[in-house]
C-alpha cells in the first residue's frame, strides 16, 4: 500500500497502483451483492471477520486516495454503517457507538466479565462480529 501511495522511484509502482485498484474494484462487486452493503464475502464471516472488513475498507480508501473516485470513498461509508449498526443483528460492533452497542466482547485486555478488578472494552473498541464457525474453543457456546 505504501509503494502505491507514496511518491517513489520504484519500477513497477504503476504495476502496484493498478493491483489496489483492482482489489477495491473487487471489493467494489463484493459489496454490491450483500445485503447489509459491507465489503466482506458471504463465506467470510469467521472469528474476528470485523478485522476483514475494516482491512477490506483501507483498500477501498487507498483507491479513493489514487483516484479520487467517489465510489470507492461511499463503499467505505457503507462498510462503516454496517459496523455501526446497520446489520442483521441491529447492533453497534463499535463499543459505545449507538443506541445497541457491542459489550463484554472478548479481549485479552479487558476481562471484567470473568474479573470485575480488571476493566470493561473502552468506548471505540471493535467487537470481532459475527462467527458461525462451530465447533469453537469457548466452552460456553459448544
Amino acid at each position: 500500500m505504501d509503494l502505491a501511495t507514496v511518491p517513489n522511484d520504484y519500477a513497477n509502482r504503476a504495476a502496484i497502483v493498478d493491483q489496489v485498484i483492482a482489489g477495491a474494484d473487487g471489493l467494489l462487486a463484493t459489496q454490491q451483492g450483500q445485503e447489509f452493503g459491507l465489503a466482506l464475502a458471504d463465506d467470510s464471516f469467521e472469528w474476528g471477520s470485523n478485522s476483514a472488513v475494516l482491512n477490506n475498507q483501507v483498500i477501498l480508501g487507498t483507491a479513493y486516495d489514487l483516484t479520487g473516485d467517489a465510489a470507492y470513498a461511499d463503499a467505505v461509508v457503507e462498510s462503516m454503517d454496517y459496523l455501526l449498526g446497520r446489520n442483521a443483528l441491529n447492533m453497534s460492533y463499535i463499543t459505545d457507538y449507538g443506541d445497541v452497542t457491542s459489550r463484554n466482547q472478548h479481549s485479552r485486555w479487558f476481562s471484567a466479565q470473568l474479573n470485575p478488578d480488571l476493566p470493561h472494552p473502552p468506548p471505540g473498541s471493535v467487537s470481532g462480529g459475527p462467527n458461525p464457525d462451530v465447533p469453537t474453543w469457548d466452552p460456553t457456546f459448544a
